[in-house]
């Protein structure tokens, strides 16, 4: 098959390029920031340049158009502008945040599209819809929960990166959580992820379907710090600060990633995708997964950047918990 991807160097998409381009003449779309296999053929533009991109792909069709980077609604009316009668199928990355967690504990392809707070999922819920009303365009769409790889791991509360509250828990210093850490939340390796988005690509049943793809093991966030604590041999020393305080900050955008998605306690079915893998198995659980993650920062020592300002902004806002705390038992309420 000959298969067009936009991005292709992401932490979900760089696994799902390399399995690819074993079987199949992969083209990969971007700006050309990073190196690829000479065995996968680079097209350098921003796909943003609808004129530039439209020119550089005005002669060639594909099977398949697999876009990581559609974020919003105007977006998602180009790629039909630019794909529309250039591929047999069309993939949208589309995101479990889109959906109404609100109302729902046990969640499937069938729960229905409604996230009241998100605006990351209202716009992806927008595209979703864009996409779907077009004719003769053979869409599939997959959403995600929360995907990493091995220098990216999936943490609460953070600034521009994880390393910064590892550091935390291996300096012996407080972390904050959202609520009491109890929520739970999928956490999907992307190797694994990879494996079971290839089975979509070129395949007929997943015209004008949607796929939900994440790891289904139950976890919730305190086992996820404990098993670090226990994987760096520290103590877990945690700040539980409710979503809607974190989600007011004017510094970082809580009430996105937050109070909108990760305060919700949920259940994925992963049924239908696993149905066109069968005998899948997860090779990479979350502990295997921190043990991975801390294996490579550690081979890696330029990725272990420390955020000041989320260091400051961390103390500051555990102080001033702290305080609330102690104004209400001072004053016996």
């Amino acid at each position: 098959m000959k298969i067009l991807i936009i991005g292709g160097t992401g932490t979900i998409s760089t696994p799902i390029t390399k399995l690819l381009s074993k079987q199949h003449d992969v083209t990969v779309l971007n700006r050309g920031n990073r190196t690829l296999n000479p065995t996968i053929t680079q097209i350098i533009a921003d796909i943003n340049d609808e004129a530039l991109v439209q020119d550089k792909l005005r002669d060639l069709s594909f099977d398949v158009v697999i876009n990581f980077l559609i974020y919003t609604p105007e977006q998602a009316q180009r790629d039909v502008r630019l794909f529309k009668g250039k591929t047999n199928q069309y993939i949208f990355i589309s995101t479990n945040v889109v959906l109404n967690h609100q109302d729902h504990v046990v969640i499937d392809e069938e729960t229905c599209v409604g996230n009241d707070i998100s605006v990351y999922g209202q716009n992806k819920a927008a595209c979703e819809a864009i996409f779907k009303s077009q004719a003769d365009f053979n869409l599939t769409i997959v959403r995600p929960s929360h995907t990493y790889s091995d220098d990216r791991f999936p943490v609460s509360v953070k600034g521009n990166n994880t390393w910064t509250l590892i550091d935390r828990l291996m300096q012996g210093k407080e972390i904050i959580v959202h609520d009491g850490g109890q929520s739970v939340w999928p956490i999907t390796h992307s190797q694994d992820f990879a494996r079971l988005f290839i089975a979509l690509v070129g395949n007929e049943l997943a015209y004008g379907e949607t796929f939900h793809i994440m790891n289904p093991e139950p976890v919730t966030w305190n086992m996820i710090y404990r098993e670090f604590a226990k994987q760096l041999d520290v103590d877990y020393k945690p700040v539980y600060i409710t979503s809607e305080s974190l989600s007011i900050s004017s510094v970082y955008d809580f009430k996105d990633a937050i109070l909108g998605d990760k305060q919700y306690s949920n259940i994925f079915k992963v049924d239908k995708i696993l149905n066109l893998n069968p005998g899948f198995e997860f090779r990479v659980d979350y502990k295997e997964g921190i043990r991975l993650f801390l294996e490579y920062m550690y081979q890696n020592p330029e990725k272990r950047i420390i955020d000041d300002a989320f260091n400051h902004w961390s103390d500051t806002m555990i102080e001033l918990n702290q305080r609330y705390l102690k104004s209400i038992k001072d004053n016996n309420l």
